[in-house]
């Protein structure tokens, strides 16, 4: 599982961003939405938490699940999501 920043938009006043957490295969999907999405809601909200302390203004945060089957395992996929190839 991992983390990706899609769309970051600064305003005057507050911060757009656009994250998707990706994961490798569809049973670890309901894991990071939870029941009746109370999980991606939690990780939403703590993660918007931690954003504003760090930015000092307010975060309007989107985040998406998405899967996809051996994107660890594909070196052009690691290198888009930031990751060294070694």
């Amino acid at each position: 599982i991992t983390c990706a920043v899609e769309h970051f938009v600064q305003h005057e006043d507050y911060v757009e961003i656009s994250g998707l957490i990706l994961v490798q295969k569809e049973s670890q999907k309901p894991m990071i939405l939870g029941k009746q999405g109370v999980m991606i809601k939690r990780i939403r909200q703590q993660a918007q938490r931690h954003m504003r302390k760090y930015l000092n203004k307010e975060v309007q945060l989107d985040l998406y699940v998405r899967v996809e089957k051996d994107w660890r395992n594909r070196s052009t996929k690691l290198e888009s999501l930031g990751f060294e190839n070694e």
